[in-house]
């Protein structure tokens, strides 16, 4: 929340991507103004209704919700349920609710420019990615966490997400916790925490 509101302007196009509740598309929202817009995701059907809610709630006019999962492809997929939201993530068994799945490029216009991008779906990062073609080439910043054991779950690692990123020309930064990034090396191994594309 503390980077998206520091790196957002006003008039700034945002994408949420794992919105749970809507914590950062509210502080988003704010920031950016009526001017700025908002495409907010959230794919357990349960949390999503807590999303809109809130969304209503703050009488924010400039979110556009979508209770969809995103990924490489169009299909149907399984989604958990559980009771804590924020442990919910893509199941390769049939456990949990039957959710729609599309690609970040069906959604987004081929010609809008993305100020910032936050991807946070437990280790399904790299296919939101590989569904962003066209996305990710007018997107300027992308936010994400690097957690290695919710990767393995979906049978790849850090450096497939890195090496997707850079195919791009991002250049990939680490959070400090005096609020400077600093450049990763190419032998860098993430620990947990957050990470910036740019």
């Amino acid at each position: 929340e503390n980077f998206v509101w520091a790196y957002l302007k006003t008039g700034d196009t945002f994408v949420d991507i794992g919105a749970n509740i809507g914590t950062v598309t509210l502080e988003a929202s704010k920031k950016i103004g009526n001017n700025g817009t908002i495409f907010s995701f959230e794919a357990n059907s349960k949390t999503f209704e807590f999303l809109k809610g809130n969304i209503q709630h703050n009488n924010c006019k400039n979110v556009k919700l979508y209770d969809i999962a995103l990924g490489e492809n169009s299909s149907e997929i399984y989604f958990s349920n559980d009771f804590a939201d924020e442990s919910n993530s893509v199941q390769y068994e049939k456990n949990g609710i039957l959710v729609q799945m599309k690609t970040l490029d069906e959604i987004i216009p081929s010609d809008l420019r993305i100020d910032l991008m936050k991807i946070d779906v437990l280790g399904y990062e790299k296919f939101v990615l590989l569904g962003a073609e066209k996305t990710l080439k007018n997107t300027d910043c992308v936010h994400f966490p690097a957690i290695e054991d919710f990767y393995k779950k979906y049978g790849y690692t850090y450096k497939d997400v890195f090496s997707i990123l850079k195919n791009y020309k991002f250049l990939i930064y680490q959070i400090l916790s005096d609020n400077t990034v600093k450049l990763l090396d190419d032998d860098y191994h993430p620990k947990i925490g957050d990470y910036i594309a740019i």
